[in-house]
């Protein structure tokens, strides 16, 4: 009777055993693919974050005029964003001075540090 117990006992846990290795196998497969998909969504983001910062750039510092630099950056600006660049916080300066700034030239290995 006890050799019956024993063994029975044996088996039960030879049983979970391999019960928890299986188990192991199918999160370690899981866990592959999780970080199959963080890399490629994490290189999606990047790109595409590199490219919106460098239209935000391109629109911010390329500009004839003050009122025309506020509308070409306004795209990029959530509202309360946008009010806060208002050097007075009220209302958009009206000014006709011409002002000329560009970013021609200027390199992407440059654009991409500035806006980390």
């Amino acid at each position: 009777m006890f050799l019956m117990i024993v063994f029975v006992s044996a088996s039960l846990v030879i049983m979970y055993i391999f019960s928890l290795r299986s188990q192991l196998n199918e999160v370690r497969t899981n866990q592959g693919n999780y970080e199959e998909q963080i890399q490629s969504l994490s290189s999606i983001q990047n790109t595409d974050a590199l490219k919106v910062n460098h239209k935000f750039l391109e629109s911010f510092f390329t500009y004839q005029t003050t009122a025309e630099r506020y509308k070409k950056f306004e795209p990029f600006m959530t509202d309360q964003g946008f009010k806060a660049t208002h050097p007075s916080g009220m209302e958009l300066p009206n000014s006709k001075e011409s002002v000329q700034l560009s970013m021609i030239g200027l390199s992407r290995q440059y654009i991409g540090y500035a806006t980390m």
